[in-house]
């Protein structure tokens, strides 16, 4: 769930970035936009991450190229960490509100029902 969540926050952050490809338009000349460069303090960057993404280590990267990916890696990290902290807490908001909408009996239930699943959890996890 988390890397499904992650890849859909990635494309979304990526994906006007590479629509902006900042060649010429037809018409008149002009670049279209510019993409965003991020310069940051390559050192602090790679600390934070030292992975390229999956496949890229077997494509020849140079040293500049894996130090500028630890740089956008670095740009993002914030931003998609406050995202899945906003995530998780709109999944709670949602479950409070579907349980606002049983009656006592079901909530009884439902507590019930967490608290045997929470206890096999805490028994068969590591």
């Amino acid at each position: 769930m988390r890397k499904l969540l992650g890849a859909a926050i990635l494309a979304a952050l990526f994906v006007p970035a590479a629509a902006q490809t900042g060649k010429p338009d037809a018409k008149d000349g002009e670049p279209v936009a510019e993409t965003k460069e991020f310069l940051l303090d390559v050192s602090e960057a790679r600390a934070k991450t030292g992975r390229v993404p999956n496949g890229y280590g077997q494509i020849g990267l140079t040293r500049d190229q894996k130090e500028r990916i630890y740089g956008i890696q670095a740009a993002y990290a914030q931003r998609i960490k406050e995202l899945e902290e906003e995530l998780e807490g709109l999944k709670v908001e949602q479950i409070i509100q579907i349980k606002n909408v049983l009656n006592d009996n079901q909530k009884t239930q439902i507590e019930n029902y967490e608290a045997r699943t929470n206890s096999r959890r805490r028994t068969t996890t590591p």
